[in-house]
């Protein structure tokens, strides 16, 4: 039997752009749902140039442990978000 730290850790990258906090949170719940509990959660925030959904998100997720808050410096899109998360985990 596989021990629970032995488990390799599984990085979930979510993107988000002009997305509102309850959906982002309904994202979350999901992800903290599965049974596999070794998950660490990377939210890429692509809001560079939507000030007022930054800051929703960095007061909603920014001290949750199991997840990382990546903020981009200028919007990417979703591939290069994706591609940032993956480089932060």
């Amino acid at each position: 039997m596989v021990m629970e730290q032995d488990k390799k850790l599984v990085s979930v990258i979510v993107p988000t752009y002009c997305r509102p906090v309850a959906i982002i949170e309904r994202a979350i719940a999901s992800i903290a749902a599965q049974t596999y509990e070794r998950v660490e959660i990377i939210l890429v925030d692509d809001n560079a140039e939507h000030p007022e959904y930054r800051e929703n998100n960095r007061r909603a997720f920014s001290n949750r442990d199991q997840l990382v808050l990546i903020e981009n410096e200028k919007n990417l899109g979703g591939a290069l978000s994706r591609n940032a998360g993956i480089v932060a985990s």
